[in-house]
């Protein structure tokens, strides 16, 4: 058996869905070929309550010739010849058919499921037209049996749905997938290749990380040798006496929180400010006096914002 035409694989899933069960090609010792006796299959056998239905989708191929050439023309009369049998072999032995033109091909999910509930019903001695192209055949009831062929499955069958994926070398099977030999190299190949990259950017960050750990440890330096240059050694001096300066003693808090690095409170940017006075704006005097007397190691350049 070949495998189902696109036509045909709709026809299957229109018939699943409809839970018909359904046999495809087969054989009635009674219905031959007018053209060498041969069995004549018929595309599609149906179990409807019991009953046979037959179904046959016809091409174009049906009704002209491909081209203008004997062997199409021959061809093309075979086939009329063995629809005109189908037709006689249904009508005389009660088994309802339904014929759909290949132009009705968009209208079958109608189409169909009509010709099956018009079988159900037991309409009979009739020959509807579903559209001016597709047309059924109905006999005499009771219909004819449907009898099962040996070995055929009792439910239902999807046919396989084969899809290639070209960019991954592979095939689409049913939600499976099947590779082929060169797609499998391939993708191995690509495994191979990212895991070499991943290295290379792991090796990469890992140089990153530690040339910034040198920078921060540069910087840092930096800032120590900037701060030592730009503040007085104030441990080798002798300790000043407050009476030597001639300002009260300062009660408040130099700070906004314990933290060394803390901001300056009010209280104490002023007293910065009358020292500013009393030193004549001398920073490095005013660092000096606020080191020694109240132990406060305030830099340089914020004594000179709080003085300006």
């Amino acid at each position: 058996m070949e495998q189902p035409s696109t036509s045909e694989s709709e026809i299957i899933e229109i018939l699943n869905r409809h839970n018909i069960f359904f046999e495809r090609e087969k054989v009635f010792h009674e219905l031959k070929s007018v053209n060498d006796e041969t069995l004549l299959p018929v595309d599609f056998a149906l179990n409807i309550n019991g009953f046979l239905a037959i179904i046959e989708y016809n091409g174009a191929q049906h009704y002209r010739p491909i081209n203008n050439t004997p062997s199409s023309i021959a061809a093309w009369r075979r086939l009329t010849k063995n629809g005109s049998a189908r037709i006689k072999f249904a009508e005389k032995n009660n088994i309802p058919l339904l014929v759909i033109h290949y132009k009705d091909r968009k209208a079958m999910k109608h189409l169909i499921p009509k010709f099956i509930e018009d079988v159900k019903f037991n309409i009979h001695d009739t020959k509807p037209r579903y559209t001016k192209n597709t047309k059924a055949y109905f006999s005499a009831f009771p219909y004819y049996n449907f009898d099962k062929t040996a070995d055929t499955p009792d439910a239902p069958v999807n046919p396989l749905k084969l899809e290639k994926i070209e960019e991954l070398g592979c095939f689409n099977i049913d939600h499976a997938i099947l590779w082929t030999k060169e797609g499998l190299e391939t993708m191995v190949a690509r495994e191979e290749n990212y895991k070499s990259e991943i290295e290379q950017y792991k090796n990469v960050t890992s140089e990153l990380v530690l040339h910034i750990h040198e920078l921060e440890e540069q910087v840092d330096q930096q800032s120590d040798l900037i701060q030592s240059l730009t503040e007085p050694d104030t441990d080798s001096l002798p300790r000043a006496e407050s009476n030597k300066v001639n300002l009260p003693d300062f009660i408040g808090r130099f700070r906004l929180n314990d933290s060394p690095r803390s901001r300056l409170t009010d209280d104490a940017k002023t007293f910065i400010k009358l020292l500013s006075n009393r030193y004549s704006t001398d920073l490095f005097e005013i660092h000096r006096f606020l080191k020694i007397n109240y132990d406060e190691n305030i830099s340089v350049p914020t004594i000179k914002k709080c003085v300006s």
